[in-house]
């Protein structure tokens, strides 16, 4: 089973409220330390490198997760 990340395509904003640029996203398997796996595609078969960068305009890429507890 696939979850799409729920913060993805949402734009980051830094305190004065202009996009935030530099936004990386870093996601880890529940409750541990250990990097988590994301991908591009639905069918889970194009990962993402870690950390995944933001656009040019502050949002976040589109995120896959494997089904499970993550951070």
């Amino acid at each position: 089973m696939t979850i799409p990340w729920q913060l993805s395509r949402q734009q980051v904003l830094d305190n004065s409220g202009r996009p935030l640029l530099i936004a990386r996203a870093n996601l880890y398997a529940g409750g541990t330390s250990t990097s988590l796996t994301v991908y591009k595609d639905a069918a889970l078969t194009n990962p993402w490198t870690q950390p995944v960068e933001a656009d040019g305009f502050g949002r976040v890429l589109r995120m896959y997760l494997p089904a499970g507890l993550h951070r």
